[in-house]
């Protein structure tokens, strides 16, 4: 009979081989729930905005529909933001109604019929306090270059589009996602991504 001699390589791991596979597993199994919780974060915060976005795009599309416009009021500290049905459009109208937040107390004292005053809560709402939950606005940038960090913003969504361009610039909670909506000018349009947008120029500006 044949002597048969065996190769050390076939006798299997040594110990150390295998400390080492098991400490391959170990950090596998840890990294795992580690990016899970991670994209379960970031989804979180995507929806978030989203949420704040869609409301916007649904007003702006209902004025169009309706023909009827719709004032969005946001506390930019705060992130609640509330949705009216708005008044006439044309500023310069007798008729038309003024908002008593926005007067000072002279301008006030201008108006002797109160049937041009506008409450607050005289106005129509159409969403109260929404707020988004995780994530607060960082800044504002408006297509003349401007910015706003605090205080109160009005948007306002006409049959003809917004009002003005805008770009919101958000962050999440922890400092970690940021994200971008824009509203374009003339149009019904709310575009969200997680990269920087370039502002649409206002129509105001185009052939000056």
């Amino acid at each position: 009979m044949k002597c048969q001699y065996l190769n050390n390589s076939a006798k299997g791991m040594t110990l150390l081989e295998l400390s080492v596979i098991m400490t391959i597993i170990a950090l596998t199994l840890a990294i795992v729930p580690f990016k899970s919780a991670e994209n379960i974060r970031k989804t979180d915060v995507s929806q978030d905005v989203q949420q704040f976005a869609d409301t916007m795009r649904d007003i702006a599309e209902h004025a169009v529909l309706t023909g009827k416009s719709f004032e969005l009021v946001l506390d930019i500290t705060d992130c609640v933001y509330n949705v009216y049905e708005a008044g006439p459009e044309n500023q310069q109208d007798e008729q038309k109604k003024t908002d008593i937040s926005e007067l000072t107390d002279d301008e006030l004292l201008e108006f002797e019929d109160d049937d041009l005053l506008l409450d607050e809560d005289e106005k129509e709402s159409i969403f109260e306090d929404l707020t988004m939950l995780i994530s607060f606005i960082e800044e504002i940038e408006f297509s003349d270059g401007s910015r706003q960090y605090s205080g109160e913003l009005i948007m306002r969504a006409t049959p003809g589009g917004w009002d003005k361009s805008v770009l919101f610039q958000t962050m999440d909670d922890e400092n970690e996602y940021m994200n971008f909506i824009r509203l374009d000018e003339g149009t019904p349009r709310v575009t969200v991504s997680e990269f920087d947008l370039e502002i649409q120029e206002s129509k105001k500006n185009v052939g000056i």
